[in-house]
């Protein structure tokens, strides 16, 4: 055979393998380039909106927690005492804390299920509110050891209203959980 009747010559071969090699890289780059702008764009979402509602969850949890908590002590204290006047400051603060973290909460992007638990959550706001100011209202007259009034609204009204809450709060928990779990594993 004579060089001149090959297809390919030597010259020819290596040139394929080298052009193949090169298009090979530049697929492959452009994989990655891809791979790594939609997980830029998933870390974007986590840091501006996911982390965010966490952290506001966390601060509703813990201040709808807090609210009955506060309250039982400051009825360990006795009346007019800094300590039950403390105790008392800190329900006052989770109560703004509870409204503040549904407000910041109602302001973000939710799901259709989350819309639907935030209406439920501003519905309770106000009888939450409402049962606390009532309890506040009796420590605040209660005399010596005389805490009837402050007790009976603790056990028969707070548990209702405070579970109620409890519940929803859970409820958009778990939602968000969720949603930042599918946002994990897309990534």
């Amino acid at each position: 055979m004579n060089k001149k009747s090959e297809v390919l010559g030597l010259k020819g071969k290596l040139f394929l393998l080298v052009s193949g090699a090169i298009a090979a890289f530049a697929g492959l780059a452009f994989y990655s380039s891809k791979s790594i702008n939609t997980l830029k764009e998933q870390v974007e979402l986590l840091g501006l909106q996911r982390i965010p509602i966490s952290d506001t969850m966390s601060d509703l949890r813990s201040a709808t927690q807090g609210i009955p908590r506060f309250m039982w002590l400051s009825l360990a204290f006795a009346p007019g005492s800094a300590d039950r006047n403390k105790a008392l400051e800190q329900v006052d603060f989770n109560v703004d804390l509870v409204k503040k973290s549904v407000d910041k909460y109602g302001s973000y992007r939710l799901t259709e299920k989350a819309q639907e638990q935030m209406v439920i959550l501003k519905e309770l706001i106000p009888k939450l509110t409402d049962v606390v100011k009532k309890g506040r209202d009796a420590i605040a007259k209660s005399v010596g050891k005389e805490d009837a009034e402050a007790r009976q609204t603790l056990l028969q009204e707070m548990p209702p209203v405070a579970l109620k809450v409890t519940a929803v709060v859970k409820e958009l928990s778990q939602i968000a959980e969720k949603r930042n779990h599918a946002i994990v594993e897309a990534a």
